[in-house]
Parts: C-alpha cells; sequence; structure tokens
C-alpha cells in the first residue's frame, strides 16, 4: 500500500510521517496508526504491558475507543479473515 492509499475495504495503514501528524493533534491516550473510510474512525495501539498492545477503534464521536483486539497479532489475524469484527464493511 502506497501512503496515502486505501485498501479495498477503505482502511488506510499510515506512514511514519503520517503517524506522527495525525497524533501530534488527538487528544486520545492511544497511538493512532491508521483510519477506515477517509478518518470515518481511526485505530489506535494502547499500551498493555512491555510485550503487548492491545488495539481500539475511536469512532470520534465523544464516547471512549472500543477496544478491537487484545493484541496486535490478534488484530491482523482479524483483518485478513474477519475485518467486520474491526468494524470494517465490505
Amino acid at each position: 500500500m502506497q501512503p496515502g492509499e486505501s485498501d479495498a475495504r477503505c482502511w488506510t495503514l499510515w506512514s511514519l510521517a503520517q503517524i506522527v501528524s495525525e497524533n501530534a493533534r488527538y487528544d486520545g491516550r492511544d497511538l493512532l496508526f491508521a483510519d477506515f473510510l477517509l478518518n470515518s474512525h481511526l485505530y489506535g495501539f494502547r499500551y498493555v504491558n512491555p510485550h503487548q498492545s492491545a488495539v481500539y477503534v475511536d469512532y470520534l464521536n465523544g464516547t471512549e475507543p472500543e477496544m478491537v483486539a487484545g493484541s496486535v497479532d490478534e488484530f491482523f489475524h482479524l483483518y485478513l479473515n474477519r475485518p467486520d469484527a474491526l468494524a470494517m464493511f465490505d
């Protein structure tokens, strides 16, 4: 995926430069790394312990972000096999 490009589901994995830029203006506690449907909602890593981060989705609607995966490994497994579980729609 090239910087700024989305996959077939309209999910974008950000470049390092975009991660820095987007997180500089984000007030949440997660480290954002991707978006769905042109920033409809944002995906972020949340520290759990030195060996694990969970992945949360922020719907940007004033509610607390929702955990969608207990680990980064689980997130990418779901991305490949069950994207609907990550609030991605076909």
